[in-house]
């Protein structure tokens, strides 16, 4: 899993030494962990770690990237815009303890940059939208997406795409059934059943 999409988490410049040093090890293909320069970091991901939500997703990347998605999917209106089309809302939040970076406002900025490219990803190009409309131009099924930075030493993008991707296709939701009522209003009936469900 590899994305061009890249948050700048600092804005310090490399002192000259530092820039050498690198720079000596890209030559000799040799990172500061060991590994080459096309050597992806390692990966681990569960699935179904959040039984309160309708599809969940942890990573690990290398040794301490760590972030946490979970999704849940609910009734609401559709938007204006798009009368035929479900919704995704996405956010973003940054434990100030996974990184320095993410104290006080630092962290608004950077969860709102990573939710912005994360949004980019997961929209109408990873989701078929308008299966998630109910009644067009007034219900639909809205996809809440929440995602967690646990701990943070690089590839947050990656290792959060790849956690939003591995819970969404986890993710069901209960099947509805809508009839229309004499006052022509629309009735929405969810089911309560678990293993009643559609797959996301």
């Amino acid at each position: 899993f590899s994305f061009c999409s890249q948050v700048t988490m600092s804005a310090a410049s490399l002192s000259r030494s530092e820039r050498t040093y690198i720079e000596g090890g890209a030559s000799h293909d040799v990172r500061v962990d060991g590994r080459g320069r096309l050597d992806a970091r390692h990966s681990s991901v569960c699935t179904g770690v959040l039984p309160q939500t309708n599809g969940s997703a942890r990573v690990r990347l290398g040794e301490s990237t760590e972030v946490l998605v979970g999704v849940k999917v609910e009734l609401g209106d559709v938007d204006v815009a798009f009368p035929n089309r479900g919704r995704v809302e996405l956010s973003v939040e940054c434990s100030p303890s996974a990184s320095p970076e993410f104290e006080g406002r630092g962290a608004e900025d950077i969860s709102a940059e990573l939710a912005r490219i994360l949004s980019l990803m997961n929209g109408s190009a990873t989701l078929d939208l308008e299966a998630l409309c109910i009644v067009p131009g007034r219900i639909c099924w809205i996809v809440f997406i929440d995602c967690l930075v646990l701990d943070s030493s690089g590839n947050l993008v990656d290792a959060l795409q790849l956690a939003c991707h591995a819970a969404l296709a986890t993710t069901s939701y209960p099947k509805i059934e809508v009839t229309t009522l004499a006052d022509g209003q629309p009735e929405i009936d969810v089911s309560d059943d678990p293993e009643d469900s559609v797959a996301l």
